[in-house]
């Protein structure tokens, strides 16, 4: 069965976009945004929770910025945890607009901890448009990358954009991962298949509930080949990562699509299990993936579904996410599960 713990619920702020990382000392430590609402980034602030029992108690949240209007808005964190320990927290500074329509006055800024979280730093500020940052990673090789995403001046499709660095983050790269006047492509996750080959998959936001999209590097990232198409339909935000037996697992919102907003689509977080073969799979009928649900959010306005996970060392997964449910504005969740949870052995 899988099992439902509480991260963090405060009624009287929305809590959103969380993502979660494993440290060195076991310990988890989760980064969530505080805001008035998913539209309204007024009392934008980062906030951090910590675990020692491998998320069945939380502690009380503490600010890892200071609230903020909505011209100065932190938008989405993501927390990595490098091979010495280091601790690193990538987000979007947005301003004034916030629509994906209005990217020209972003940011990135990244916080860094080298004490397992007890302390951070100020932000290291990149100058580089677009929001939703993907996991900070460092490849097999030493470089550095992340992806973001920003709406193209002439064609003003979403395209998927990915930075990197070869000194450690003194200078950086741009590329393109993925453009395609079929698609509105977003919110990369990005996974180190071997040595040098990369794959990117990514949300399609037409609002149709085309299925998650992908594009195939076989140079540390320098260029990418696709769009290759997947069978995970619906699929937004995904989030990829490689689990110790060798196998894949992505969570992400599953939205089908259609007329309005919030509350209108099904909002479900729903989880995919596949293989090395399927990972590099470039036709949608070469995968073979096994689709599994997580949560469901039962709230008439219904806003859930951007979420992180780690692996345990018991042999379980930690899936954190934000949904309303039952409270009033919006909570953040975790969802521990073994793999006899999702297939029989």
């Amino acid at each position: 069965m899988i099992q439902q713990h509480t991260v963090s619920r405060d009624d009287s702020v929305y809590e959103c976009f969380p993502d979660i990382v494993k440290t060195k000392s076991g310990k988890l430590i989760c980064v969530f945004r505080e805001s008035s609402h998913h539209a309204n980034l007024n009392g934008s602030r980062l906030v951090l929770t910590e675990s020692l029992d491998n998320g069945k108690t939380w502690s009380a949240k503490t600010g890892l910025t200071e609230k903020r209007d909505a011209t100065f808005a932190y938008n989405c964190p993501r927390i990595s945890c490098m091979e010495n320990g280091e601790l690193i927290i990538i987000c979007d500074k947005l301003n004034l607009a916030v629509k994906e329509d209005a990217l020209v006055d972003c940011e990135q800024h990244i916080f860094r901890s080298y004490d397992d979280g007890k302390t951070w730093s100020e932000p290291e500020i990149l100058p580089f448009a677009g929001i939703v940052p993907d996991k900070y990673l460092v490849l097999s090789n030493g470089r550095h990358i992340f992806g973001i995403h920003a709406r193209e001046p002439e064609s003003k499709k979403l395209v998927q954009y990915a930075y990197y660095s070869d000194d450690e983050g003194k200078t950086w790269s741009k590329t393109v991962i993925a453009a395609d006047s079929r698609y509105e492509l977003c919110e990369v996750s990005i996974v180190e298949a071997e040595p040098g080959i990369l794959v990117a998959f990514m949300r399609e936001n037409s609002g149709l509930g085309y299925s998650c999209k992908k594009a195939i590097s076989h140079d540390f990232g320098a260029t990418w080949e696709g769009v290759y198409d997947t069978n995970i339909d619906c699929c937004h935000r995904p989030v990829v990562t490689r689990c110790a037996n060798g196998k894949y697992l992505m969570t992400y919102r599953y939205m089908q699509g259609g007329r309005g907003w919030l509350g209108s689509w099904t909002q479900n977080l729903f989880g995919a299990f596949f293989d090395h073969a399927s990972l590099l799979a470039t036709e949608r009928k070469a995968h073979s993936i096994r689709l599994f649900p997580i949560a469901y959010d039962r709230s008439p306005k219904s806003d859930m579904g951007y979420s992180g996970w780690v692996e345990l060392e018991n042999g379980h997964f930690y899936v954190v996410t934000y949904l309303l449910d039952d409270a009033p504005l919006a909570q953040i969740r975790g969802y521990e599960f073994t793999w006899d949870d999702v297939i029989v052995s």
